[in-house]
C-alpha cells in the first residue's frame, strides 16, 4: 500500500550563494539584487515543463521588478548540480528552504534577501507503509 504524508512540503525560496560571494563582488547589493546582479551569476533550474518552479524571471515579477528580456540566466537542469555550482562561487542559485537548509547550517551557503513564500507548491512525501 502506497500512503501520502497528508501536508505537503510547503515551498519557500531564496537566492544562495557561497559565504565569500558577497566579499568578492562588492558591487552587488542583497537589497537591490534586480539593479545589481550580473546575468552570468544567475543559476537557474528552468521550468520547461510549466509546472510552476521558481525561476529568475518569476522571482524578480513577484517583487514586481520584472527581467529585462535582454537578460539571460544559466539553466542548470539538476538541482543539487545547480547548489553545488553555488558552493563553488560560480553563482546565485534559487535555493528551496528545507532541501539546502543542511548546507546553510554548515556555512557552506549563505542565503540573500527575502524568501518568496510559494503556499501552493511543495512536495508530498509518498512511502510504503510495508
Amino acid at each position: 500500500m502506497i500512503c501520502c504524508h497528508g501536508n505537503p512540503h510547503r515551498r519557500a525560496v531564496r537566492p544562495d550563494a557561497y559565504p565569500t560571494f558577497l566579499n568578492l563582488h562588492p558591487e552587488f547589493d542583497v537589497n537591490d539584487i534586480a539593479g545589481t546582479i550580473r546575468p552570468a551569476w544567475m543559476l537557474d533550474h528552468g521550468d520547461s515543463d510549466g509546472v510552476g518552479w521558481m525561476i529568475w524571471d518569476r522571482r524578480f515579477e513577484y517583487f514586481g521588478k520584472p527581467l529585462p528580456p535582454a537578460i539571460g540566466r544559466r539553466e542548470v537542469r539538476n538541482y543539487p548540480a545547480m547548489l553545488d555550482m553555488a558552493r563553488n562561487g560560480e553563482g546565485i542559485a534559487i535555493g528551496s528552504i528545507g532541501l539546502e537548509d543542511d548546507l546553510v547550517i554548515k556555512g557552506e551557503l549563505v542565503r540573500l534577501g527575502p524568501p518568496v513564500a510559494r503556499p501552493n507548491h511543495g512536495y508530498y512525501l509518498f512511502y510504503s507503509k510495508d
